[in-house]
C-alpha cells in the first residue's frame, strides 16, 4: 500500500512542464554556489573541481578532458596495510627530483696535451640515503640508475642541444663534429698519468716481490736447517700434538676467511665490470659524455661528465638539470600521477560504506592499467570515476547516465543544496538520449529539428542563416518556437484546447 501511494505521488500530471521545472530546479540553486575551482585536501594535494566549474564540465560542455580526473578504488579486505601502502607507492608517479637531495655542477675550461681547449661540466646528483627513499617511495637503486641512464640522459642531451641551437653560436661550428672524438682522446690523456702511476706501482710491487722472495729464501733455509736438526729429535708428546692441532684449526679459519675475501673480491670485480659496461653504453649513446659513475654500493650519488668545445655557448647547466630532473620519471602508471589513501574518519561519515573499508583515490584515470590489479589488490566491482566520458567509453551509456546523476548530486551536496533526483534523472536522460554524452550547448542542439529553438539559445544569426539557406522548417512544437512567435506555450493550460458546439451559440464556456 505504501509503495502504491509513493507511485501515485510520483506520477506527473498531463501538461506539466517537466523540462522547465528541472531547469529551474538546477539553475536557481547553482547561482548560490561559490566559484571555488579547486579544493585541496590531505597529503599530496588531492585536487577536486567543485562548484560552477564542475557543473559546467558536466552539463554545459560534457567535456571529454576534465580538469581533475580521479578514480576511487576499493582495496581487498585480505590485504594488509603494509601491502596496500607498497602498492600505493608503486602505482604513484615518482620523478627523479623527489629523491634528489642536491645537485652540484662544476664547470671547467681545460686544455690537455695535443688537444684544443674544451669546456667540461661535471654534474653530481646527490640522492637521499638509500634506506630513506626505499622506505618512502618503494624504489631500489637499480631503478634509479636505470632512470638516470635511459631517461635522464636522453632528456638532458635533448635540452642541451635545444639550448645550443637557440644560442646560434654553436650550430654551425666546425668544432661540433669533434665532440665525439675529442672526448675519447681527452679521457686517454686523463688516464695516462694514472697508468704511469700504475707502472710505478708495478715497479714497486716488483721490488716488494723481490724483497719478499729474499725473505722467503732466508725462511726456507732456516726451515731446512730446522728440519735437518729436527730429524734427531724424539717423538712429540701429547702437549705438542694438541698445540699442533690448534695451529691446524687456526689455519682452517684463515682459509675460510680467504674464501670470504675471495667472494667479496669477486662481487667487487663484478660491480666494477658492470659499472664500466654501463659507462661505455652511455658514452656510446651520447657523444658529449666522457664520464658516467653511479654509487652501486650505497646508491647515494651519480656523476655525469659532459665535454664540449671551448667555442660552445655558455649554458646555465644547473637550470637545465633541475628541469630535466622534474621531467624524468622513475616509475608510473600512464595517466596516473599520484595515489592517496582516503582517511578512515572520512569514510565513516558515509553510512552506506561498510566499516573497515579502505579506499584509494588516484589523480588521473587509466582503467586498463587498474584492471590488471583487480582480484589481487582491488575489488573490480567498486571502481568509480568522475570522468563521465571514460565511463561511457569503457562501461557504456547506462553507466554514464548513472555517473552524470551522481556527479551532479555531489556538486550540489557539497554546498548543502538538495535537488529532486527526478530532475537530475531527466537531465541525464536528455544528455544520453542518443547513446552518447551530449552537452546542453549549441553543439548538443545541432541535431534538433526546431530552428527557432536553436536561435533562441545561442548564435541566433548563424542558425537563422543556416535555416534560411537550407530551407529549414519548424513545426512549432517546442516551447521556444512558440514563444518566438508569441503563441501560447504548450504546457499547463496551453496543453489542451476547448471546443464549443456551433449549434448552441448562446452557451458560454470559460476555461481557466
Amino acid at each position: 500500500m505504501l509503495m502504491s501511494l509513493k507511485y501515485q505521488h510520483a506520477l506527473i500530471d498531463p501538461g506539466e512542464a517537466v523540462g522547465i521545472i528541472a531547469g529551474q530546479s538546477v539553475g536557481e540553486p547553482s547561482t548560490e554556489m561559490t566559484l571555488n575551482t579547486f579544493h585541496l585536501a590531505g597529503h599530496s594535494a588531492k585536487n577536486v573541481t567543485l562548484g560552477i566549474p564542475r557543473l559546467r564540465e558536466i552539463v554545459m560542455t560534457a567535456s571529454a578532458n576534465i580538469a581533475t580526473p580521479t578514480m576511487t578504488l576499493t582495496v581487498l579486505p585480505e590485504r594488509t596495510d603494509s601491502e596496500v601502502e607498497i602498492f600505493r607507492k608503486n602505482i604513484s608517479r615518482l620523478t627523479l627530483a623527489e629523491i634528489i637531495d642536491d645537485v652540484v655542477v662544476t664547470e671547467k675550461l681545460a686544455k690537455f696535451a695535443g688537444q684544443t681547449k674544451s669546456k667540461t661540466y661535471l654534474i653530481r646528483l646527490n640522492f637521499f640515503p638509500k634506506a630513506e627513499y626505499e622506505k618512502e617511495y618503494s624504489v631500489t637503486p637499480a631503478e634509479v640508475v636505470r632512470a638516470v641512464e635511459k631517461d635522464f640522459m636522453r632528456r638532458l642531451s635533448k635540452s642541451i642541444l635545444a639550448e645550443h641551437k637557440a644560442k646560434g653560436e654553436f650550430e654551425n661550428s666546425d668544432a661540433l663534429p669533434e665532440v665525439g672524438t675529442s672526448k675519447r682522446t681527452i679521457s686517454q690523456e686523463q688516464a695516462a698519468p694514472s697508468r704511469g702511476g700504475d707502472g710505478d706501482d708495478e715497479g714497486a710491487d716488483e721490488d716488494d716481490s723481490d724483497d719478499e722472495g729474499g725473505d722467503g729464501d732466508a725462511t726456507s733455509s732456516k726451515q731446512k736447517s730446522r728440519k735437518s736438526d729436527g730429524m734427531a729429535y724424539d717423538a712429540p708428546d701429547e702437549g705438542e700434538e694438541a698445540a699442533r692441532r690448534e695451529a691446524g684449526d687456526d689455519e682452517n679459519e684463515e682459509e675460510e676467511d680467504d674464501d670470504t675475501d675471495d667472494e667479496k673480491k669477486g662481487q667487487k670485480k663484478h660491480l666494477e665490470q658492470q659499472a664500466r659496461a654501463r659507462e661505455e653504453d652511455v658514452r656510446d649513446a651520447h657523444a658529449d659524455v666522457y664520464r658516467f659513475k653511479f654509487d652501486d654500493k650505497g646508491g647515494e650519488w651519480c656523476e655525469i661528465g659532459l665535454e664540449y668545445p671551448a667555442s660552445a655557448p655558455k649554458l646555465l647547466m644547473i637550470n637545465l638539470v633541475e628541469k630535466v630532473c622534474l621531467e624524468t620519471i622513475i616509475h608510473q602508471l600512464h595517466g596516473i600521477k599520484a595515489v592517496t589513501s582516503i582517511p578512515a574518519s572520512e569514510l565513516a561519515k558515509d553510512s552506506f560504506i561498510p566499516p573497515g573499508t579502505r579506499r584509494l583515490v588516484t589523480n588521473g584515470v587509466n582503467f586498463p592499467a587498474i584492471w590488471q590489479y583487480c582480484g589481487t589488490y582491488l575489488e573490480p566491482d567498486s571502481i568509480s570515476t568522475n570522468d563521465i566520458a571514460a565511463i561511457l567509453r569503457f562501461y557504456g551509456v547506462e553507466a554514464a547516465r548513472a555517473t552524470i546523476v551522481q556527479e551532479m548530486k555531489e556538486v550540489f551536496g557539497g554546498h548543502g543544496i538538495s535537488v529532486d533526483p527526478r530532475h537530475l534523472n531527466l537531465i541525464a536522460d536528455v544528455m544520453t538520449r542518443g547513446g552518447g554524452f551530449t552537452p546542453f550547448n549549441r553543439t548538443g542542439l545541432s541535431d534538433h529539428v526546431s530552428p527557432f529553438l536553436k536561435m533562441s539559445y545561442e548564435t541566433t544569426c548563424n542558425f537563422l542563416k543556416e535555416a534560411t539557406m537550407e530551407g529549414g522548417s519548424d513545426d512549432l512544437k517546442s516551447p521556444s518556437g512558440q514563444i518566438v512567435l508569441g503563441k501560447v506555450n504548450g504546457v499547463g493550460t496551453g496543453s489542451f484546447d476547448v471546443l464549443v458546439g456551433l449549434n448552441k451559440p448562446d452557451r458560454r464556456i470559460n476555461a481557466y
